[in-house]
């Protein structure tokens, strides 16, 4: 199988649906409700603006290096999320501030479309990322290229950011990614992964068996 990157859209995608799950249930004349949504919103917005980051400089530079432009609208639609995020959370605020309980109700409904619209697009976003930037990628690089830049992200992570990662992303995804993680970090950085294992829980280990 061809080097992968993006696995870790398992999580994000968790992390965005769990989002949507919050904004429906949540009672917008209820204050500490949505000042529970609020900070939930924060979470999200700093994890994607962070993970859309880290794809331009690392993953799509790769792209750039070989004269590609594959990459650019993907760019262009990190940019225009993260307006949209300051846009919803401006919303959320306004929703907080005003006092009329109907104009509450009515701002809350239209908070709550419009991250579902948000929440759709980006779900399109993660789905052209992985099948058009990707094999976009694997034309223009070996395996062992592509690998060698998780490598060098290895290399600056401390173990604790390991098992941080891994005990972040193992909930989300299937046995082949698990494995896949486990096996890049040991050839990466076999003595930092040493004290990873020692500090990962049974059931964690179980499941890279």
């Amino acid at each position: 199988m061809r080097y992968r990157f993006y696995r870790v859209h398992k999580f994000v995608c968790f992390e965005l649906s769990e989002f949507e799950r919050a904004a429906a249930k949540t009672d917008f004349l209820d204050s500490k409700a949505c000042d529970a949504l609020k900070e939930k919103l924060i979470s999200l917005t700093h994890m994607l603006i962070h993970h859309g980051e880290y794809e331009d400089a690392h993953i799509h530079d790769l792209l750039r290096q070989k004269n590609s432009q594959l990459q650019l609208a993907i760019e262009n639609e990190h940019k225009q999320h993260e307006q949209v995020l300051n846009n919803l959370a401006n919303q959320l605020e306004q929703i907080i501030n005003i006092q009329n309980q109907d104009e509450k109700l009515i701002r809350g409904n239209d908070f709550y479309l419009s991250y579902r619209l948000f929440y759709s697009e980006m779900l399109k976003h993660l789905y052209e990322e992985e099948t058009i930037l990707l094999p976009e990628l694997q034309s223009l690089y070996t395996d062992d290229e592509l690998a060698k830049l998780q490598a060098k992200t290895y290399q600056k992570m401390t173990p604790d950011n390991m098992l941080g990662m891994l005990n972040v992303i193992l909930p989300h995804v299937n046995a082949e990614d698990l494995r896949f993680f486990a096996n890049e970090m040991k050839r990466a950085e076999p003595e930092k992964f040493e004290l990873v294992w020692a500090q990962l829980s049974a059931t964690h280990k179980e499941q890279f068996t």
